[in-house]
């Protein structure tokens, strides 16, 4: 199907609509306390001019249409990759498998990555994958992937992601942490 200019500003106005809701629902109203912080923090993303990336993963996320298998995010908030996931129209079961943050806490611009040996810990070959990084210095980047026949290969050379967060885990306290990373240091060191 071919679509005309007013067809795709159309879809883009969809799309903007909908990010603008999200962050609106984001973002703390200017009426609470700090009042200034918060103003300055709505002017400043709910302006215009700054939905270029977003309407470039609408489209990107649209091209792939419903086969999309999963969506790898970076993400700040433990809820963030599954909102932005559900408002991009992807099910929960499209984006569970790259989302480690509740297992790894946030790893920054690591987690796209990580996520993405996750997913393709168990992806198909001919399977599309969404990787989309955003928020904490992540650039807002956005890619797709299919997976090619050598999966079936490669796919158990290494040791699963999702068995290393899960199995092989090895429990070290705080202080012991802190010890090893020389954040403490014991009198006379």
């Amino acid at each position: 199907m071919n679509m005309t200019s007013s067809d795709i500003a159309a879809q883009f106005k969809t799309y903007q609509d909908r990010i603008e809701t999200v962050l609106d629902h984001w973002l703390p109203a200017s009426e609470l306390s700090p009042t200034r912080l918060h103003e300055s923090m709505r002017y400043s993303v709910l302006e215009g001019g700054k939905r270029v990336r977003p309407l470039l993963v609408y489209a990107a996320g649209k091209a792939m249409g419903a086969a999309m298998t999963a969506v790898v995010s970076t993400y700040r908030a433990k809820s963030s990759a599954r909102e932005v996931g559900k408002a991009l129209g992807f099910e929960r079961e499209q984006i569970e498998e790259g989302w480690l943050v509740n297992r790894l806490g946030n790893t920054y611009s690591g987690a796209s990555p990580i996520g993405l040996t996750a997913t393709l810990d168990v992806a198909k070959p001919g399977d599309p994958i969404f990787m989309c990084s955003y928020g904490s210095g992540a650039g807002s980047d956005a890619f797709v992937f299919t997976v090619q026949d050598r999966i079936r290969e490669v796919q158990d050379l290494a040791p699963k992601t999702r068995w290393l967060l899960e199995e092989n885990t090895i429990q070290v306290e705080y202080g012991e942490y802190a010890k090893m990373r020389r954040k403490i240091r014991l009198a006379g060191e």
